[in-house]
This record gives C-alpha cells, sequence and structure tokens, in this order.
C-alpha cells in the first residue's frame, strides 16, 4: 500500500513539469483525452481554443483525476511499454533518447511509469532542466554512469538492431559476392577460425561475416588492443560496404537520367505526331459533318417528295412513277452520302505491334488506328469472357476501353484478365485519348512492368 501511495505521489509532483513539455499537438490529443468543459466549444472546437485557455482546463481536469499514475499509464501504449519492458534505467534512459520519435513529454511518462523512484531522486534536475526548455531525459545519467557504461548501454540496446542489420547485408548481397561462408560448426570460435584460415583481407566483408555468426561471449579471453583492433576492421568493412553502395547508386542514377532522356526525347516525337493525327481527324470531321448535312438535306427532300406523292397518288399516274423514280435516285443517293462519310483513310498507328483493344462496339473511330486484329468488341460479360479465353490473344498486350463500362463490370474485366495471366492496362476518355495512352504505355513502362 505505502508503494502505491508513493508512486501516486511521485505522479502528482511530476504533472506540473509534464505539461510543461506538452507541444500544441500533444496538448489538444490529451484535452480530447480528458474532455475539459470549456465555455464557447465543443470537442471538435479545441483547436480553435487559444492555447493558454486550453491547457487552464486540461491541466485543471487532470489534476482532478484521483490517481494520476493511471493516466500516465494510459498515455503509454502497450506497444511502447512492451518494447521498453525489462530495460535497466541506463538502457531504458539511453533508448530514449536513441528513438528521435519521441518527444521530451513522452519520455517523462515513460520514465515516471517504468521508474518512479528514479524520477523522485532526480526530480530538482529534471524541474530545472524543463524551466530552461531543455529535454530533461536528455542529461539523466551523464554524471552517474562513466563514458563506458554509456556505450556499453547502447550497444545493448542496438544489439538485436545490428544483428538485423548484419543480417540485411548478406542476405541481400548488397557488397560481397563468391565471399567464403564461414561454417560455425567447423570452427568454435573466432580464433579458431583465424588460427586456422588467417587473417582475411580487410574490407572485404568477412570481418563483418565473422561478428555477425559468432556469439560476443567468444571474444573471452581476448585482450583489450586485439578486441579494439577487430572492431577497427569491422569498422572498415561497413565503410566499404557504403562506398560500395553509394558508387553503385551513382551508376543508377546516371543510368536512370539517360533513360529519361531518351524517353523524353521520343514522346515529344510522339506528340508532335499526335498533333498531326489529331489535326487530320479534325478535317476528316469536319467533311463528315459537311457529309451529314448533305444527308439531312437529301432526308428533307425525300420527306417533301413522299408528301407529295401523298397528295397526287390516284390522281396522276404518270407523275407518280415520275416521282417514284426520283425518289429511288434520291435514296440511292443518300445511300452514296453515307457510305462517303465513312470512306476516310484509315490511319494505322500500330503496325506489327503484339496488342489488342477490347472496347464496346459504339467506337467506329476505332478501326481508323488499329489494324483489323488489333481491336475486338463486345457487348457484355459473357462475350468479354469467351474473348479473353481465345489462344491467339496469349502474349499479346491488351487494352480495355472502359468507357461505358459500370465499375462493376470494370471490376469483372479486371478479374478475368488476372485470372489468365494477361499484361494490360485500362484506358479510357475518348479515341485521342486512347491512342495516345496506348503509345506512351509501349514506348515507356508497360514494355518492363509484370503481369497486373
Amino acid at each position: 500500500m505505502g508503494k502505491e501511495f508513493n508512486e501516486i505521489l511521485v505522479a502528482q509532483s511530476a504533472l506540473e513539469d509534464w505539461f510543461d513539455l506538452l507541444n500544441d499537438q500533444e496538448l489538444l490529443y490529451v484535452a480530447k483525452m480528458v474532455k475539459p468543459s470549456i465555455p464557447g466549444f465543443s470537442i471538435k472546437n479545441f483547436s480553435k481554443v487559444p492555447p493558454k485557455l486550453l491547457m487552464k482546463n486540461t491541466k485543471k481536469k487532470v489534476q482532478s483525476i484521483g490517481n494520476p499514475d493511471e493516466f500516465f499509464k494510459q498515455l503509454v501504449s502497450d506497444t511502447v511499454a512492451e518494447e521498453f519492458k525489462g530495460l535497466e534505467i541506463l538502457e531504458l534512459i539511453t533508448k530514449m533518447n536513441m528513438n528521435e520519435s519521441f518527444t521530451p513529454s513522452q519520455k517523462l511518462a515513460l520514465l515516471i511509469t517504468s521508474y518512479p523512484s528514479y524520477y523522485a531522486a532526480h526530480e530538482s534536475f529534471i524541474k530545472v532542466e524543463v524551466k530552461n526548455s531543455r529535454d530533461p531525459i536528455k542529461g539523466l545519467g551523464n554524471n552517474e554512469y562513466s563514458l563506458l557504461e554509456q556505450m556499453e548501454a547502447m550497444i545493448h540496446v542496438r544489439k538485436d538492431d545490428f544483428a538485423g542489420e548484419v543480417e540485411f547485408i548478406f542476405e541481400n548481397d548488397l557488397q560481397f559476392d563468391k565471399m567464403e561462408e564461414i561454417a560455425p560448426d567447423r570452427y568454435e570460435t573466432i580464433r579458431d577460425y583465424l588460427n586456422d584460415k588467417g587473417l582475411p583481407i580487410p574490407n572485404k566483408g568477412m570481418f563483418l561475416q565473422l561478428l555477425k555468426v559468432y556469439n560476443e561471449d567468444e571474444f573471452t579471453g581476448w585482450s583489450d588492443p586485439e578486441k579494439i583492433a577487430f572492431y577497427k576492421l569491422v569498422v572498415q568493412d561497413i565503410v566499404a560496404i557504403h562506398k560500395t553502395l553509394y558508387e553503385f547508386i551513382d551508376v543508377l542514377d546516371d543510368e536512370k537520367d539517360d533513360q529519361i532522356s531518351a524517353l523524353k526525347d521520343r514522346i515529344a516525337i510522339y506528340d508532335q505526331d499526335l498533333i498531326t493525327i489529331n489535326n487530320l481527324y479534325q478535317e476528316q470531321m469536319k467533311q463528315v459533318k459537311e457529309t451529314e448535312k448533305e444527308i439531312a438535306k437529301l432526308q428533307k427532300d425525300k420527306a417533301q417528295l413522299e408528301q407529295q406523292i401523298k397528295q397526287m397518288k390516284g390522281e396522276h399516274a404518270h407523275e407518280v412513277k415520275k416521282l417514284n423514280k426520283n425518289m429511288k435516285e434520291a435514296a440511292e443517293e443518300m445511300a452514296r452520302m453515307k457510305e462517303d462519310r465513312i470512306e476516310i483513310d484509315a490511319i494505322k498507328l500500330f503496325k506489327g505491334e503484339s496488342i489488342c483493344l477490347l472496347s464496346q462496339p459504339d467506337h467506329r473511330t476505332i478501326p481508323l488506328f488499329l489494324e483489323d486484329d488489333q481491336y475486338i468488341y463486345f457487348s457484355n460479360r459473357v462475350e468479354f469472357q469467351k474473348i479473353v479465353n481465345q489462344e491467339h490473344l496469349q502474349g499479346k498486350i491488351l487494352f480495355v476501353n472502359t468507357d461505358g463500362l459500370s465499375t462493376k463490370d470494370t471490376f469483372f474485366c479486371e478479374k478475368e484478365l488476372k485470372s489468365k495471366q494477361f499484361t494490360y492496362k485500362l484506358v479510357s476518355n475518348g479515341i485521342e485519348n486512347i491512342i495516345r495512352k496506348i503509345t506512351y504505355y509501349l514506348e515507356g513502362e508497360l514494355r518492363y512492368e509484370v503481369k497486373t
């Protein structure tokens, strides 16, 4: 009972310091957590409360809590508490200071919940640091622990991270090709290996691999100068890894710049081609509109002739026969004009390309730009399923025009394509944009991407 009472007193004493360390975002979080009553402001509008007023009311509400120790424990999440569980005080301080995402207030809350007695013993130092707007945890331990103890604590808290990082280097072969693997079942200790094999060439990764394979406890019996020399060689291996990585990155950057420059040049050429094609297309569409006007005039003339025939029928057989002939000629002329409207010179843009555009049948301009075997029309899901099961499509890059498709139909098409392991892309927004996207994809990313 006495211990619980002391922890409550420690938490109560720490509240003032902890509030002084809060930044604006943390203060807003705590305010929404404890929900103080602020006239004129709802919880949703706490962000609009003046900071001093928000601090005053939030602090008052927290101080009214019967057990501030429980309040601090609520602030420290289970994940954080588990991560720092079981650490000695110096290790706890070291790990908190190494975590750059930890704010001073978060560190203080964790210290209070983990080692309340330590906080009580160093309260005066902490208050001075807080008063001077400094992180109070950063300076803890400097005067009571030696430099060696602090460094050993740092090594201990990073031990698992370091092991994982070394494992990552060797698993991904970032630096060394055809490096000899060390068999720990053949050599019990590092010294056994070195006595048999001799010292390996530095900067090749073998010293780092020895440290990875063998436990640090196997340095028992080594003199301090031997340990220092060995670790210096490990550091040289690490520096060599970094140097090679940066050189590799520089090469990749140069290659990337060259590829981007070449791609931009190709895109500029195709943009100019598309402008030319678009101008030709606009001119052809202008001719189509003129033809449609002529057809409309013929239809009007036909209607007038039909009306005249209706009036004259039965009265002037000769005239009726003549009018029937004229109407027939007009119908033939109208049919000819319709044929002329669609007989526009086709521009085949992708000759020889192994592609296929799947589209609904209302895009009549598609044949202007694609070969007969480069597009297939479908009207429903059943037809789409039959199309993607055709063997001649295997190995082709498929483009699906989603204009006019519902979201469900689009999802259905994608599911079918994925199940057949096609390389595909969805295109839309009219024939001009579809042609542009196909051009970009063929010249750029689609040639190198994996199957979607």
